[in-house]
């Protein structure tokens, strides 16, 4: 009877451990944890159906910390991502390949630079992709004296969902710049994408893009000046993230979950906007 007693507990843990669900506990990948970006000499076709030859090559990381709400689990149903990058030198370009399902894809954001009446962008589904060009950590919200903006880019992408089986290139690209709270604009820095394409298969979104790398001397009037030659063994920050909202109906819209691809702890996990600090370890090689 004690037998068989234990066993059921056993049964039961093993059950409960197969529920697929996950929170930021995992801490599967740590800011520390290199992420290895390989080179290509075959430059995809960016057509969101992720075929090429550089794809099958390289492992998928995942986009599975929930930063918020802090210390909750989601079913892989309500989302679920995971990454994949290489580089070109030909093109000089970062390329993504990325993978999410999410059962309620909530869209309709319009830009506008003016934060009054184009913010709380981030209340929409999108995709974040952070990029610290040198890996120096640090604040990079606005340019004044202790701070500046451009110390790296946080890509909100905003995309409004094409229909099933089909995709979309249009899309903006959110990130904060100016001065200070009392004097900035949302930039929308779509022009660092070379390539860009979301393709829809059900709740399944495909997003492959290419973008360009800048360093902090960014000038949104002379960006190519500050456009960064990528070559083997360069240091980056990159991370990626989710905002996802689950209600499609509500006015005004608040992003219910926050999910990312590094481990964050609870005074942490919504610095990645502001601070590079917390963005994973990236080296380019051959």
């Amino acid at each position: 009877m004690k037998m068989f007693i234990r066993l059921s507990i056993v049964q039961i843990a093993l059950f409960i451990s197969a529920i697929p669900t996950y929170s930021q506990n995992i801490n599967s990948v740590t800011k520390d944890d290199v992420l290895e970006i390989p080179l290509t000499n075959n430059y995809p076709t960016v057509d969101g159906k992720d075929t090429d030859t550089c794809w099958q090559k390289v492992k998928w990381q995942p986009i599975d910390q929930i930063w918020m709400p802090y210390g909750s689990e989601l079913s892989p149903e309500d989302f679920s991502g995971k990454y994949k990058i290489v580089w070109s030198e030909e093109k000089n370009v970062l390329c993504f390949l990325v993978k999410t399902i999410d059962d309620v894809f909530v869209d309709g954001y319009k830009y506008d630079s003016n934060p009054a009446i184009g913010d709380f962008y981030y209340n929409y589904d999108l995709l974040e992709v952070f990029v610290d060009e040198d890996r120096s950590g640090g604040p990079h919200i606005f340019d004044n004296e202790k701070t500046n903006a451009e110390n790296a880019f946080a890509y909100h992408i905003n995309v409004c969902s094409p229909k099933d089986g089909e995709s979309t290139n249009k899309f903006v690209a959110c990130d904060l710049a100016g001065k200070d709270w009392g004097d900035h604009i949302i930039a929308n820095y779509a022009n660092h994408f070379k390539d860009f394409i979301m393709r829809k298969e059900g709740n399944e979104y495909t997003w492959e893009f290419s973008i360009g790398v800048y360093n902090d001397s960014y000038d949104a009037n002379e960006p190519s000046k500050s456009r960064v030659k990528l070559t083997a063994g360069k240091e980056m920050g990159i991370s990626l993230a989710y905002c996802d909202n689950d209600d499609a109906d509500e006015n005004p819209k608040m992003r219910d979950n926050f999910i990312g691809s590094v481990y964050a702890n609870d005074k942490s996990w919504n610095d990645h906007w502001q601070n590079a600090s917390g963005f994973r370890k990236a080296v380019l090689i051959k």
